[in-house]
């Protein structure tokens, strides 16, 4: 596991090739959306 501080307004962990993205869902940041996706 490594951190990695992607775009303003989210916030990225890695593991492997492997790369979940979390953003805030709403105003306040207590909900959030997550993305995840394969890193070639």
């Amino acid at each position: 596991m490594e951190p990695f501080l992607g775009k303003e307004g989210c916030w990225t962990q890695r593991f492997g090739r492997t790369e979940v993205r979390m953003y805030p869902k709403d105003r306040d940041g207590y909900t959030l959306d997550f993305e995840i996706a394969s890193i070639p």
